[in-house]
C-alpha cells in the first residue's frame, strides 16, 4: 500500500521504505515527516541519473535534440517516455501537484541537512526497452492507444480517484 512506511532491518542497519505516489500532496508530507523522524544517514530516491537531472532541471528536457534521438535509433523509447511524462503531468496539473514532487522534497531536505543522496533505479531507457521488447505489436499499439487516450481524455482526475489508485497500488515509485 502506498503512503506508508515499512521498516526493514539488515544486520545492524535499519531501512525505512516510504511508499509514495508521484502526484500526491500526502506523499510529500509523508516524506517530510519520515525524514524528520528517522534522521537518516542516506536518502535513496527511486530515480536514475537521467530522470534525476530532468526532474531538477526542467530546461534540459526542452533542450533535447530530437534529430540525435532519431539518429541513435531510440525514437520509440523517447516517444514512449514523452507520452508517459505528459500523462503524469496532466494528472499532476489536475491535482495541483507536479509529478515527482515527493522526490524533489526528499532531495531538497537531503541537501539542506547535508544527507547523502543515492539514486537507486535502473536507467529508464533500459526499463522501457525491455518492456517494449517483450510486447507484441498488438500490445504496443494498445499501449500507444491507451496513452494517447489518457492524454486526450477529458475525465476529471481528483483526489478521490488518486486515493483509489493508491489503494490498488497502481501508482509506482518512492523514496
Amino acid at each position: 500500500m502506498l503512503n506508508e512506511v515499512t521498516t526493514i532491518t539488515s544486520g545492524n542497519k535499519e531501512i525505512s521504505l516510504v511508499g509514495t505516489a508521484h502526484v500526491s500532496k500526502e506523499s510529500i508530507e509523508l516524506v517530510r515527516k519520515t525524514i524528520d523522524k528517522e534522521n537518516p544517514d542516506i536518502i535513496a530516491v527511486e530515480l536514475d541519473e537521467q530522470r534525476y537531472e530532468a526532474l531538477l532541471n526542467k530546461k534540459k528536457w526542452d533542450e533535447t535534440e530530437i534529430h540525435k534521438v532519431i539518429r541513435t535509433g531510440r525514437a520509440y523509447l523517447f516517444l514512449t517516455q514523452l507520452l508517459l511524462t505528459n500523462f503524469q503531468r496532466r494528472i499532476g496539473d489536475k491535482l495541483g501537484v507536479s509529478p515527482g514532487s515527493e522526490m524533489i522534497e526528499a532531495i531538497n531536505i537531503a541537501r539542506e541537512k547535508g544527507i547523502d543522496i543515492s539514486l537507486v533505479d535502473r536507467d529508464i531507457k533500459i526499463t522501457l526497452k525491455r518492456a517494449l521488447n517483450t510486447m507484441t505489436l498488438k500490445e504496443k499499439l494498445k499501449l500507444l492507444y491507451a496513452l494517447l487516450e489518457g492524454i486526450l481524455e477529458r475525465e476529471e482526475i481528483d483526489d478521490e480517484i488518486l486515493e483509489k489508485l493508491k489503494k490498488k497500488e497502481s501508482a509506482g515509485g518512492g523514496i
